[in-house]
């Protein structure tokens, strides 16, 4: 289900074998997502899955304290986008006028019956299963294997199709978004109103560009293109980098040696706040989970590339990516910022 490719990866003192990262495959053509704005769009509301719960204290039992840390998270995880995603589709979304909000069951029969009006957002996350298993018991790996990965995905309805028992069948997305978001250890994945609106206004930014090109690619290759593009704009601009997110003992001094322009260090909450804030005066530096890397021992890893968001405009104006002279960790090396500090 992965793309892997290959390579050696060198992050301070930890060598990695392979990046995977999720597959960079967009379903629809320029001409289809640009259709897609005139029909409605339906978010999917998923409730937290006691049988997912359960599934992880069964089988991690020989590790109960990661078990109920993993459970409490992919709990946490999925209440705070139901708590936050209708607030955030209101203030972040314009692509599509009318937008509704449905059960998977009701999101099913648009998809049976085939209906041309509609689009959904699905929230779904990779990982170590096929998306499509019906085995509960591997469906929670999405959230408990550290190489899991969020994205929001959109299907239009009369595209998907079922087999005679009714059960649907997801091919390729017609667009997908990773998610920007509280990212932590043991499956810790946040989202606030604030983070899921500049998911939502990067995913629409991602999508005129997409309509605008031959061939539709992802939010990764979207990111690379205008970071190389605009950091020339980050220089009289403050970069807001997330505090206490540091590689091993990392002292943020040593960062501010690599990135000797303007830098203050906040926390996820006041993050998300500047960037709300439209300020002109300073980029947002947000982490942003794309895939996993293992380890030269096997471990496994979530990989992230590292964003820097002009609030006034929404535009990406630099960044740290893994592959290509940036960071591949959640947390910050210096690597991250002396990929900041260069601009072709």
């Amino acid at each position: 289900m992965m793309k892997t490719i290959l390579t050696t990866l060198t992050l301070a003192a930890t060598t990695f074998a392979a990046l995977g990262q999720i597959p960079n495959r967009i379903g629809a053509t320029p001409q289809e997502l640009a259709a897609m704005a005139g029909r409605t769009l339906v978010v999917q509301l998923d409730p937290v899955d006691p049988e997912i719960s359960a599934a992880i204290l069964t089988e991690m039992k020989k590790k109960k304290n990661e078990a109920e840390g993993f459970k409490a998270n992919y709990e946490a995880s999925q209440q705070s986008y139901l708590d936050n995603i209708e607030a955030a589709m209101a203030q972040g979304w314009q692509f599509n006028e009318k937008v509704e909000f449905r059960t998977a069951e009701e999101c099913k029969q648009l998809f049976l019956s085939k209906s041309p009006d509609h689009v959904v957002m699905k929230k779904e996350m990779y990982g170590a299963t096929p998306f499509n298993s019906l085995s509960t018991s591997s469906g929670w790996r999405h959230y408990a294997m550290p190489f899991g990965v969020t994205a929001l995905r959109f299907y239009r309805t009369d595209v998907v199709g079922a087999n005679k028992k009714g059960d649907l069948g997801f091919g390729d997305p017609d667009f997908q978004m990773y998610m920007i978001g509280d990212y932590g250890p043991l499956g810790k994945a946040l989202y606030s109103e604030d983070d899921l609106v500049a998911t939502l206004k990067q995913a629409q930014k991602v999508i005129a560009w997409c309509i605008g090109r031959e061939k539709p690619e992802d939010y990764f290759a979207y990111a690379k293109e205008q970071a190389e593009l605009h950091c020339h704009l980050l220089q009289n601009k403050t970069v807001m980098a997330e505090s206490n997110f540091n590689y091993k003992d990392i002292q943020e001094s040593e960062l501010r040696e690599a990135y000797t322009r303007a830098l203050e260090f906040v926390d996820h909450e006041q993050l998300g706040k500047i960037y709300r804030s439209g300020a002109d005066d300073r980029v947002v530096f947000f982490a942003v989970p794309i895939g996993h890397v293992v380890g030269m021992g096997g471990e496994s890893h979530i990989a992230y590339m590292k964003i820097a968001v002009d609030p006034s405009n929404d535009m990406i104006v630099h960044g740290s990516f893994p592959m290509a002279g940036g960071g591949v960790v959640r947390p910050y090396s210096k690597v991250d910022f002396k990929a900041l500090a260069k601009c072709k």
